[in-house]
This record gives structure tokens, C-alpha cells and sequence, in this order.
């Protein structure tokens, strides 16, 4: 029981005005509505305060810069022009009135009461393994209390009241352990740095500060009280989880005889009591019950969508699918639902695996049917040979207007071939396409435990407390077929996958009458509602992790300014500003954000359940039906392309699929050099391949192509291209080019030109601002240069110069400093405009490139280098490595004769060679083990000798250099040695890449027995093909064929130009220029 005196105490500090600090924009606008009006004390309209005040501009400029657009937004929330001024001005007294608060009267409510805790209830916090404990008690009391309150005497016949209390309990330590744990850690450190803690040991200091912080009452909400925003969101976490156990629990008594008998169960007491997944709608999520023997999982939404989809699997099996899939018993109650537990169970054999596989093809062909997504590997759960789908929110999904909407018909048209594709059911292993991820999350390749990196807190329970990123083992899926406790990946059973698609989707064509019907199994689904997902799930998580830094729990503005990050896309699309302000307020509350829509309307729901009209372009019931009548044999194939690519590359990646290898360097006499014609036949070939690949826009005017491929950082991608040289529209306009001019083939040049034109349409680039030159800006640049040459075109050049201009916006700060990416490759391809049209806006960046390459470089024991990330090792190499920047560097010398170009170049060489190891006559390759001891070594064009060579070979032509030339003989040897092995013929790491060495360094050097090395190597490459049935491996995991041109058929068709004609410069010669 609280003392007059400790009641005046506490009475004091919540009448603190501080407290108000805890509310958002449109709560103090409120206020300010509300109260009477104050005069405006400042002299400064609102428009002055956004270009002089920095509180306003920083307003402005993290909701995207367009004043207009936030204040339509703020109009929304309901905050005018003039409250929006007098809050951020912060000079009006209605703002710090929170009397009538709801989250703080509870949160007052929290001290005000009587409940204690029992002895058995500290031990059970003080056994978790959370820190900070201290602070929690509070909270957990007034759980307690409500509970107490809430309890019916028939609640004791199906759980303990401890036993439900220590289910809240660790939700609630759990809950306030993620909103806390940065900022208890900040101020730990603060105290410790300010020499605050008593104690001889870290551990005693740490005691002390808990002591000293959150030894009362008192003092816990002392602390609350610097933070509001985190008090506040303690209260509603509190309020939120322990009535959604309590709705549970009523729930699950009302339905109990209907569970226990539609699930086939004996539901003796329960046992334990947990949340699963995200937090939606005010704190609810799924919830696990389980009993001595069994188990029920607790889904807070209709159930609706899962009752008929066991419809429609039943009515599949009847039809004879091949085999029968398992029906999940379902439970509806509108609001809420029932569904059976799922258990992870083994197969008996491998005949069950194959089953299990076909059951997964079987699946696909009907996902792909009901446009479904976000099946990835924690939503199914392999019971034996039977795969469950254990969460349908996603199915029949739907896109939000304008969602993506590109410039050109020919990058939409090959957009959706993708979007509607089997790859968007999130089954098939291909990495997500933002690559938010590092590790496959997939429904038939995620699921392994691969190492991921997680902030997690070290020196716990000491007053060095700490967030550090760390490695560890992600948890193992359910995903996966087991047999004699094995794990067995899908890698061996595709062609069980695409059996089962096959059948599937026969049946589907077999019955199309039947399915399109206003009474057929796929009508039935129009009035459940399902869950539409606007943005990745991992952006919000993001954004809510981000505001729990200290700084945004001070202040709730801090917080609403913040989350103005999600308005950006309200500038380019004004049709999603009510989704905006919904995923904006359900945010503030701590909750991923979630939409839904009824499968026969228009409209979705957002922020309880408020109806935003005609968002949808069509209902995703007419979208299903409309996939119905594009059900034929065609789109069979391309699906089954798609899934034979995305496995194929997914598993040749985890092998070793280069050791099986032929060395090109036979004793064979085969030799084109007097017939370089068969050169010119092979390029004509891959560009009439390409041809047919190819995906015209409406106008025919632009073009594109599907494929998978490596980007810059050598991550797959399967996607439409991007405009870059390397992966993208410029690179096949490149080939394409210069195959029109030697074949004289109209054919090829009209595509060419088709190309650019979808290339400098769509500015795919604006988000990332790239200065790359094999990826970005650059790549415009570099290759429109080569085009106004061959084409005689000056008017690209005019072009360039925009992209140039572009270029300069993005130097300064830029952290990207190779070749491929960064610095280096843009002041190449700029210093050689300036040369070619003495435009001097490009001389200007190529020094500031050289000048910012030399203050980032990093003094190593031997020489300087650049690291790709601030905590990276260093590489060498020519595409990432120091040989790019430092030749770069040289190239800018040579140009401008200032020394310190030259130095800092040498030392880069000289960081480079003390990586190379005399025994493997070869440089480490430091990409993924670092460890110099256990060095790997890779022969490649992009890492390895080969590239390093072609670097040095061009150092000659700025520096003369005993030790460059001594190098680049070491490369040579290595490469014929080791670099010609028929694994693949790309430019970036293949045999086409390190032949360019052999060719380049022959024609410098006039060496006529390397050149008809290189011939004699060419040619047989050229004969493999032919015995390979014209397959051109290409540089992808598995050697699949793919059109982009630093990895796939594009460049392997360019690299046989130049063996046909030698005057074509050598694109990753260094970005060689048009003699």
C-alpha cells in the first residue's frame, strides 16, 4: 500500500510535463484543437521556417524532400499547416497537458497498485536469461493484476493461474527486452564512462547500476521519465499481450468441445501457453497450446480462406491427382480460429521422399493457379511424405496500384512473365530480389541452418554490456523431408518436383470449364479475406528495430520522424497515401503493419480495419480467373524453365561444380587463326539465339530479357535486366553493336538500338545513384561512347554528358572505390571521354575520383589499400581489388603528371604483393577466408592472377616497371597453367575472361607464339561447344545459358568478335576505348 508521502512523490514526477513527450504529431495537434487558442508568438511563416529552421528542414527532407507532399500527408493525420508550426516551435502550453492521456493514466495506474509478486514469481525472472531484470518487476505486477481481475473460476479446469501467469510473464519479459535493451545498455555505458558505478568487479558494477536506476519504484519511473516514449510503449505491450492471453483463453473454453472433437484430441490441462510470429492489430499473434499430448495452434483472423482451401485440395484429390495431398483440420470463428498442430515427422523411406517431392510440384502448380506468395520455409511443415502448408493468408494475392509500374512495355511485359511466375510463390530457392536476405529463405531451399549475422548482447550481466554483431547458425526448418534423421535437400528429386507440376498442372487444364464456373471450387474463395503485403515484411521490422535507439524513445516527434521514411513512396505514388498513414499509425503502436482484402472487392483494410476504396486494379478472384484462360502448354514450359533454372542454380552453387573439368590446353592442332570467319559464325549464332530470347515493349522500339545471372557483388539474381553494362541492357547493346557492324546484319543493329532506347528509359538507378562503371552511370557513359563511334552518332555523346552530370552528384561521400563498383572504374571511363570529346566536366571528376581514392586509402603494414567495408580484409584483384585502383591511379598520372598519383598507385602494388605466395604463383583471394594462413586462390578475370595480369599490362602504359612486367609474366604462366579448365566461358570467370590476358598482352607485345596460343585455345573452345550440342556454359553456377554479358552469352558472343576482328577494344581489358 503506497504512503502519503510516497503518493505526494509520485504525484510530483507524473505531473512533470516531460511526460507529454510521449505523444505523436497527430495527438498533440489534438491538443492543440481542442484547447483554446493561443496567440502565434512567431514572426516566421511556415514556409521560412522550412528553408532556415533545421528541426523543419530535417522534417521535409527525411519524408523525401517534397514539402507539398507532407503537408497533404500531415492533412491526413489531421495536423494543419499551423499546428505542425507550433509544435515543432514547441511554445504553446496545451502541449504538455497528458491528464487525459490514455497510455499514461495506465501506465500511472501501474505504481498505483497493490499485487505482489510471489517468491516463485521472482525466481522465474530471475532464472531467464534476460538483463536489466530489475525494471520489469513493475509491469509483471500489474499483468498480475489484471489477470486477477479478469479470472473466471472455470479458467482453473483447463490451466493453472501460475502456469498462465509465467506464459504472460515471459511474453512480457521477451516484449520489454526488445523495446529496452539499447537504451538500458546506453545508459549503463554513460554511467560507467562517468565513473557513476561502485563496485570492484564489472559484474558488481552492473549490480549497482541496476540498484541505482531501478532499485524502487521511484527510480524506475525517474528513468521513464527521460524516455516517455518507452514508458509508453512498456504500457500498451502490458495492456496488449495480457488481454490477448485473456481473449485466447475465454476462447478456447468456449470452443473446447468443438476442438476436442474436430480435432480428434484428448485436451486434458494445458501445459504451456506461447506467441508465435509477428505482433499485428494491437499485439495479437499466433498462439501455441499444449497439452500433455497434444497440441493447437490459435490463429487471431478468419479462418475462412483455410476451410476452403482443404476444399479445393479435396477436390483435387478426387480429380486423381497422382498423389493425394493431407487435409488439415480447421476450425472457423470469424474473428479467430482453430487449426490441428502439425508435427515434424520422418519418412520411412526413399521412395516416401520422392512422394513428399512430387507432393511439392503438386502444390506449386496449384499455388501458381491462385497467384499465392510468401510460401517460404517456416510455412510448411513436412509431416513424413506429406508437405503442409500451415499458413494461406497469401494465397490469391493481389498488387497494389501502381505498385511498379516501369517506363517502357518491354520491361513490364518481361516484368510480369517473372512477378506471375512459380519464382513468386516463394517455393523455389532463388534469393529474395532486394537481397535484404544473405541466406535462402524459401520454401524448398531455405530451411537449412546457415550462418547469418545477429546483434545479440555480449558481456552480459557486467557493466561492459554491449550490442554486437555476431555469426551464428540460423535455427534448422521443418520444411524439409528427414529420413534416418537426415535432412534430404530437394537437389535429388527436381525431376519428382516437376512430375508433380506436371500432373497438376494437367489436371488443372483437364477441368478449366469446371474451374472457371460461378459454382466451382475457385468462386468459392470470394468473400475470405486475405492478407495483402505491400512492402517487405523485413522493412518494417527494420524501421520498429531502428526506433528503439534511444533517441526515438525521448521523444515521441523523434519517433513520427522517423517512421516518415515509409512516406517516400507517397511522392511517386499519391495513390498510397492512405496505406501509408495506416502502416504509419500501426507502426507507432509497435506492430507490423497489415492490410488485407476481400478476394471479390476492390478495396483493402488497413489500420482497423478502415476501408481504402478501388486501390486494387482487380479483384484477386477476376485476376485468378483471368490466369485460368492462360492455362495451355506454352506456359507449362516456361514454368517448369523456371523451375529447372532456380534449382539448378540454387544447388551447383553449394558444389563443387568445377572440379569435373577438361583442360582446353590439349595437344590438339586445331587452330582458326587462318579461318577467323568460324569466330564471326559463332557470335551470329549466340545473337541469333539471343534474338529469339528476346522480349519486345508494345512500340517495338525497346527490348529486354529474363535470365539469371551474377550482379556486382557476385550475388545471383533471376529479374528482368537492370540498364547496366554488366547484367543489363548496355552490355547486350554492346555485342549487339558491334555484331550488327561485322556481320552487317541490320537485324543486329536494330536491336542494339532497341537497347539504349530501354536502357536510357528506364532509370533504374535513381534509388542507389550507382557511379559504377560496369553496373551504374558509368556504364552509360562508357558504353554510348563506343556507340557514338560505331554508329557515328555525336548525339549520344550529348547524352553522356547528363550521365556525367549525374556521375558528379554522387562522388563525394562515396564509399566504393574498385574497379567494378566504385572510384576507380568511373575515373577510367571519364578521363577517357574527356579524351575522346574534351568534355572537361569529365577530366574534373575523374580527379576528384583520384583525388578521394588517395584520402580513403588505408595505410597497411606494406603499402595502402582500400577495403570494400569498413571491417573487410583488403583484396587483390582487379575487379574488387587494389590492381583496378591502383592502375586507375596510374592512368590519371600519366594524364596529369602529378606525383602523387604515382605514389599512391606503387603503394597499392606494393599492399598487393605481399599477398602473393611464390608457391602457388599466385595472389590470396582474401573474398571469404580471410585467415592468411589458409589462404584461397582463385584464377579468374574478376580475382586471381588472369585479371591481376591484364591490370599490370596496362600499367605499362603509363609506367615502365621491372617488377610490373616480372608480375604480369607470373600471370601468364599461372593462367595457361591453370586458367583454361572448360567450367564455363564467361568474361567475369571463365575461360573467355582469362583468354583475354593471353590475346591482349600477345598484341601489345607482338608475341606471335602467344598469339597463336590464344587462337589454338579459342578455337577449341569453339569445338567443345559444337560437341556440346552448342551449349555455351555460362558463368552461373551450373553453366546454365543466360543473356547478360559479364556472365553470360552476351560477352561469350563479344569475346568471339574480337578473336574475329581485333581492332574491337576489349571491354574488361579495363574498359578499353574505341581506337
Amino acid at each position: 500500500m503506497l504512503t502519503t508521502k510516497t503518493n505526494e512523490t509520485y504525484q510530483k514526477l507524473f505531473d512533470d510535463p516531460i511526460w507529454s513527450n510521449g505523444l505523436y504529431m497527430f495527438e498533440k495537434s489534438k491538443l492543440l484543437d481542442e484547447g483554446e487558442t493561443t496567440p502565434d508568438n512567431s514572426e516566421l511563416e511556415l514556409d521560412q521556417l522550412l528553408e532556415s529552421n533545421e528541426d523543419f528542414i530535417q522534417w521535409v527532407k527525411t519524408s523525401g524532400g517534397n514539402k507539398d507532399a507532407m503537408y497533404s500527408l500531415l492533412d491526413e493525420f489531421g495536423v494543419s499547416p499551423e499546428n505542425f508550426k507550433n509544435i515543432l516551435l514547441d511554445k504553446d502550453d496545451r502541449l504538455y497537458d497528458h491528464s487525459e492521456v490514455k497510455w499514461f493514466n495506465f501506465f500511472k495506474s501501474i505504481f498505483e497498485g497493490d499485487t505482489l509478486l510471489t517468491k516463485e514469481e521472482y525466481n522465474f525472472v530471475q532464472q531467464s536469461d534476460i538483463p536489466f531484470k530489475k525494471i520489469v518487476y513493475p509491469f509483471l505486477r500489474k499483468a498480475k493484476e489484471i489477470v486477477i481481475e479478469q479470472w473466471e473460476s472455470k479458467y482453473d479446469d483447463v490451466i493453472d493461474q501460475n502456469l498462465f501467469l509465467q506464459s504472460i510473464y515471459k511474453a512480457l519479459l521477451t516484449e520489454i527486452l526488445k523495446l529496452s535493451s539499447k537504451t538500458m545498455i546506453y545508459e549503463l555505458n554513460k554511467s560507467r564512462l562517468l565513473k557513476e558505478l561502485e563496485g570492484r568487479t564489472s559484474e558488481a558494477r552492473y549490480e549497482h547500476f541496476l540498484s541505482l536506476k531501478f532499485g524502487s519504484d521511484e527510480k524506475i519511473i525517474r528513468f521513464l521519465s527521460q524516455y516517455p516514449v518507452l514508458a509508453r510503449l512498456i504500457s500498451e505491450s502490458i495492456q496488449n499481450i495480457t488481454y490477448n492471453f485473456l481473449t485466447v483463453l475465454g476462447n478456447f473454453l468456449l470452443d473446447l468441445n468443438e476442438i476436442e472433437a474436430a480435432m480428434d484430441i484428448h485436451i486434458d490441462k494445458i501445459k504451456t501457453f506461447s506467441m508465435l510470429g509477428d505482433l499485428h492489430k494491437d499485439g495479437k499473434s499466433v498462439m501455441l497450446i499444449n497439452f500433455s499430448h497434444d497440441s493447437i495452434i490459435y490463429k487471431p483472423r478468419s479462418l475462412s480462406i483455410d476451410i476452403h482451401f482443404q476444399t479445393l485440395l479435396e477436390w483435387f484429390n478426387q480429380k486423381g491427382l497422382k498423389e493425394p495431398l493431407r487435409l488439415t483440420k480447421v476450425i472457423n470463428r470469424d474473428e479467430y480460429g482453430w487449426m490441428e498442430y502439425i508435427r515434424n515427422n520422418e519418412c520411412d523411406s526413399v521412395d516416401e521422399i520422392c512422394n513428399f517431392y512430387e507432393k511439392q510440384g503438386e502444390y506449386l502448380a496449384i499455388l501458381y493457379l491462385l497467384n499465392a506468395t510468401d510460401f517460404h520455409y517456416e510455412n510448411i511443415i513436412a509431416a513424413g511424405d506429406d508437405p503442409v502448408l500451415i499458413d494461406l493468408e497469401s494465397l490469391f494475392h493481389n498488387d497494389i496500384n501502381n505498385i511498379k509500374e516501369y517506363k517502357t512495355s518491354a520491361t513490364q511485359i518481361a516484368s510480369e512473365k517473372i512477378t506471375y511466375s512459380v519464382v513468386r510463390t516463394s517455393l523455389l530457392p532463388v534469393l529474395a530480389f532486394d537481397f535484404i536476405f544473405d541466406m535462402d529463405v524459401s520454401g524448398l531451399g531455405g530451411g537449412l541452418s546457415q550462418q547469418i549475422s545477429r546483434y545479440r548482447v555480449a558481456n552480459l550481466e557486467t557493466d561492459k554490456m554491449k550490442m554486437e554483431l555476431t555469426e551464428v547458425m540460423s535455427t534448422q526448418g521443418k520444411n524439409l523431408p528427414i529420413f534416418k534423421s537426415e535432412l534430404q535437400t530437394p537437389d535429388q528429386f527436381i525431376d519428382d518436383i516437376k512430375r508433380g507440376f506436371r500432373n497438376a498442372y494437367k489436371l488443372i487444364q483437364d477441368n478449366l470449364e469446371e474451374l472457371k464456373s460461378a459454382n466451382g471450387p475457385i468462386a468459392m474463395f470470394g468473400n475470405d479475406e486475405i492478407r495483402l503485403i505491400l512492402r517487405n515484411t523485413i522493412v518494417y521490422s527494420k524501421l520498429l528495430e531502428a526506433s528503439t535507439h534511444p533517441k526515438y524513445l525521448q521523444d515521441g516527434l523523434e519517433r513520427d520522424k522517423l517512421l516518415l521514411y515509409l512516406w517516400r513512396l507517397n511522392i511517386e505514388l499519391p495513390d498510397r497515401k492512405e496505406t501509408i498513414i495506416s502502416e504509419h499509425k500501426e507502426m507507432l503502436r509497435g506492430d507490423i503493419p497489415y492490410f488485407s482484402a476481400i478476394i471479390n472487392s476492390k478495396n483493402i483494410m488497413g489500420d482497423y480495419k478502415k476501408e481504402i476504396d478501388n486501390i486494387l486494379k482487380e479483384t484477386s478472384l477476376s485476376f485468378v480467373m483471368q490466369r485460368l484462360n492462360s492455362i495451355n502448354e506454352e506456359d507449362c514450359k516456361l514454368q517448369l524453365r523456371f523451375i529447372d533454372e532456380t534449382f539448378q542454380t540454387k544447388y551447383y552453387l553449394s558444389k563443387e561444380y568445377n572440379t569435373a573439368h577438361t583442360n582446353i590446353r590439349t595437344e590438339s592442332n586445331l587452330n582458326y587463326l587462318d579461318n577467323k570467319e568460324e569466330f564471326l559464325q559463332g557470335a551470329i549464332n549466340i545473337g541469333e539465339n539471343l534474338l529469339k530470347d528476346a522480349i519486345w515493349g508494345h512500340d517495338n522500339k525497346t527490348v529486354t530479357w529474363l535470365g539469371m545471372g551474377m550482379n556486382e557483388d557476385e550475388k545471383l539474381q533471376y529479374k528482368v535486366m537492370d540498364i547496366g553494362l554488366y547484367n543489363g541492357s548496355l552490355g547486350m547493346a554492346l555485342f549487339f553493336a558491334y555484331l550488327g557492324k561485322e556481320s552487317r546484319d541490320e537485324r543486329f543493329t536494330k536491336i542494339a538500338k532497341a537497347c539504349v532506347n530501354t536502357a536510357l528509359s528506364e532509370d533504374l538507378l535513381k534509388k542507389h545513384g550507382y557511379i559504377s562503371a560496369f553496373s551504374g552511370y558509368g556504364s552509360v557513359v562508357y558504353v554510348l561512347n563506343q556507340l557514338s563511334s560505331i554508329w557515328k552518332d555525336e548525339s549520344l555523346n550529348e547524352v553522356s554528358k547528363k550521365y556525367i552530370n549525374k556521375i558528379a552528384e554522387h562522388i563525394n561521400g562515396n564509399k566504393n572505390y574498385d574497379l567494378l563498383n566504385g572510384l576507380a572504374g568511373t575515373l577510367i571511363v571519364c578521363l577517357d571521354f574527356y579524351t575522346s570529346t574534351s568534355y572537361k566536366k569529365a577530366l574534373e571528376i575523374a580527379i576528384r575520383c583520384g583525388d578521394s581514392l588517395i584520402s580513403n586509402a588505408s595505410k597497411m603494414r606494406e603499402g595502402v589499400a582500400w577495403p570494400i567495408t569498413a571491417t573487410s580484409t583488403p583484396l587483390a584483384g582487379l575487379s574488387h581489388g587494389n590492381t583496378g585502383i591502383s592502375l586507375a591511379l596510374l592512368k590519371l598520372y600519366d594524364h596529369t603528371k602529378k606525383s602523387e598519383y604515382l605514389e599512391c598507385a606503387l603503394a597499392g602494388i606494393e599492399y598487393e604483393n605481399s599477398l602473393y605466395v611464390p608457391k602457388k604463383n599466385n595472389w590470396m583471394d582474401l573474398r571469404v577466408v580471410k585467415d592468411k594462413e589458409n589462404p584461397e586462390f582463385s584464377a579468374y578475370w574478376c580475382n586471381g592472377a588472369p585479371g591481376i595480369g591484364i591490370g599490370r599490362l596496362y600499367m605499362l602504359d603509363y609506367y615502365e616497371s621491372d617488377s610490373v612486367k616480372e608480375d604480369l609474366k607470373r600471370c601468364l604462366d599461372q593462367t595457361l597453367a591453370t586458367g583454361f579448365n572448360n567450367t564455363n566461358y564467361s568474361l567475369c570467370h571463365g575461360d573467355f575472361g582469362n583468354l583475354e590476358l593471353i590475346l591482349n598482352t600477345a598484341i601489345k607485345a607482338n608475341d606471335k607464339a602467344l598469339y597463336n596460343e590464344s587462337y589454338k585455345i579459342a578455337s577449341n573452345i569453339l569445338e567443345y561447344v559444337r560437341e556440346d550440342n552448342n551449349h555455351w556454359k555460362c558463368g552461373i553456377p551450373g553453366g546454365q545459358q543466360t543473356p547478360n554479358f559479364m556472365v553470360g552469352m552476351s560477352g561469350i558472343g563479344y569475346s568471339l568478335l574480337r578473336f574475329y576482328n581485333n581492332n574491337i577494344p576489349s571491354v574488361i581489358g579495363v574498359l578499353e576505348p574505341q581506337q
